[in-house]
C-alpha cells in the first residue's frame, strides 16, 4: 500500500469515527417532547433556559438554567456535545441538547432543596445575592465551531468569581439576562 493510499484510509476512519461519535451522543428524533413533558413536572415558579458550560478547558457540559425570584439553578442535562458536520434544523431547539433521561430525574424536585445539588454534582445553585452583574455577550466563543448558539451569558459574582453560560439554540439572551437580574 502506497503512502497516499495509507494517508486516504486514516482520513476516512477518522471521518467514519467522527461521524459515529456524532450519532451516539444525538439525542433521538421527538426527544424535545419528552424535555417538555418533564419540564411541566417540575411544580416551583422558575423559568428556565439551556446553556453550556466549558470545564478542564475543552470538556463541556449542558444545563437547564432553573431562574426564581431567589436563586439561580443549573441542573445537569448532557454531557459532551461535539461540533455536528452539518446542523440541521433540530440543533437551533435549546430543548434538543438536553437529554429526556437526564431531565426527568429533575421532574418532581425541588430545585431548592439539598437533593438537588446531591443528585448530580455537577449541578450548581446561585442566590441573586451573590451576583453582582450579569452580562450577555454575543461575541464569537472560541471552539463552538458549528454548534448553533446565541451568546454568552456572564454571571460576575461579588466575590470575584465568573461563570459564562453559553446559550445553546436559538434563545433571547437579553431577556435571559433580565430574568436573572431580577
Amino acid at each position: 500500500m502506497s503512502n497516499l493510499s495509507t494517508v486516504f484510509m486514516a482520513v476516512l476512519a477518522a471521518t467514519a469515527g467522527t461521524y459515529a461519535f456524532q450519532l451516539l451522543i444525538t439525542n433521538r428524533r421527538e426527544s424535545e417532547l419528552s424535555v417538555t413533558k418533564s419540564l411541566a413536572q417540575i411544580t416551583d415558579s422558575s423559568w428556565t433556559f439551556v446553556a453550556m458550560q466549558y470545564y478542564f478547558g475543552i470538556l463541556n457540559r449542558t444545563y437547564l438554567v432553573f431562574v426564581t425570584d431567589s436563586f439561580i439553578g443549573g441542573a445537569k442535562v448532557k454531557d459532551v456535545i461535539s461540533a455536528p458536520r452539518a446542523p440541521d434544523a433540530r440543533w437551533k431547539d435549546p430543548l434538543f441538547y438536553v437529554s429526556p433521561d437526564l431531565a426527568s430525574r429533575y421532574a418532581s424536585m425541588d430545585i431548592g432543596s439539598d437533593e438537588f445539588l446531591t443528585c448530580c454534582r455537577a449541578n450548581f445553585r446561585i442566590t441573586k445575592s451573590e451576583i453582582r452583574d450579569v452580562e450577555f455577550s454575543q461575541k464569537p466563543k472560541w471552539g463552538m465551531a458549528t454548534v448553533p448558539y446565541s451568546g454568552r451569558i456572564f454571571l460576575r459574582m461579588k466575590s470575584g468569581k465568573s461563570i459564562e453560560l453559553i446559550l445553546l439554540g436559538d434563545q433571547d439572551g437579553n431577556r435571559s439576562r433580565e430574568r436573572m437580574q431580577n
